[in-house]
């Protein structure tokens, strides 16, 4: 009887001195607790949370991470809406659910113009760069929207073919900060621009107003960041403001680029997006 009593008591003093070294390593070094369970959060602040028998780890979604005692006054980062400097997380993903082609206004002209200026593709730079290749274009458009000015557009071009056929378009850019969807496209055949579609071209809108709104927007709101798992490496990310004039809408866009590693091989991941309507005095999920 003595004896199972023995057996028993340096079973649970074993047992607790597991508890107490395992709850002493995670304060004092800040480690996650080895005897634990793990909860995943959804967006907001914290990414996960490791929950021991006398302590609990926070791993935020900035990849910060904090061990409290079960009874200790915690931070306010554990508010999974907001993160310590009390701005919303905006979640991620989140995708919009809204009509892009909604009442968009297109008009086509039929050209007739030969350029040697396509000699280079170009991706998305100032018009303003390449002004004087691009002249007699530009004065041509000119003589129907006399306000064109390419301090405003940025240049594309794709010569997709050796034999002078390709596609370029121009897009309007507000502040040098919003894109939009106010375009100028221009089909090429053996260098000849054979035709060209506005979009959107009489379109207008209070620019200053949506600076304004991106400014508020930035100093409420704040991304949520995934964190990279063991097998994931990060690439890059973006954060864009598009707006749309057929719709009268600015959207706040930011895309994460990533990868997946599986048996030695690199997979791309651009599938994570966060997208929110930026208005006045709040973001529209819709």
């Amino acid at each position: 009887m003595k004896r199972n009593i023995k057996i028993v008591l340096i079973v649970a003093v074993s047992f607790i001195g597991v508890i107490l070294l395992d709850t002493l390593q995670a304060k004092v070094l800040n480690n996650e607790p080895i005897i634990k369970i793990t909860e995943d959060y959804n967006g907001g602040g914290i990414y996960q949370k490791h929950k021991g028998i006398l302590v609990d780890t926070y791993i935020y979604i900035d990849g910060s991470k904090k061990t409290y005692f079960k009874w200790e006054s915690k931070s306010d980062k554990l508010d999974v809406n907001c993160n310590d400097n009390k701005k919303i997380m905006l979640e991620l993903p989140h995708k919009l659910d809204i009509d892009l082609e909604k009442n968009i206004d297109r008009k086509t002209e039929l050209w007739n113009m030969k350029s040697l200026s396509f000699n280079e593709n170009i991706e998305n730079k100032p018009l303003v760069d390449y002004e004087s290749e691009y002249s007699d274009i530009i004065n041509k458009i000119k003589e129907k929207y006399a306000d064109f000015n390419p301090e405003n557009w940025n240049i594309s071009l794709n010569m997709y073919s050796d034999d002078g056929s390709g596609t370029m378009k121009f897009s309007y850019i507000i502040k040098d900060k919003i894109l939009t969807n106010k375009s100028i496209s221009f089909t090429i055949e053996d260098n000849i621009i054979t035709a060209v579609y506005y979009t959107n071209i009489s379109g207008e809108t209070d620019e200053e107003q949506l600076i304004k709104n991106i400014d508020l927007f930035e100093e409420t709101y704040e991304q949520t960041k995934k964190v990279m798992k063991d097998n994931e490496e990060f690439e890059s990310e973006d954060v864009m403001y598009h707006y749309y004039y057929n719709i009268d809408k600015l959207v706040y866009i930011y895309q994460l680029y990533f990868y997946e590693i599986e048996d030695g091989q690199k997979i791309f991941n651009n599938s994570y997006v966060s997208e929110y309507i930026v208005e006045n005095d709040k973001v529209n999920e819709a």
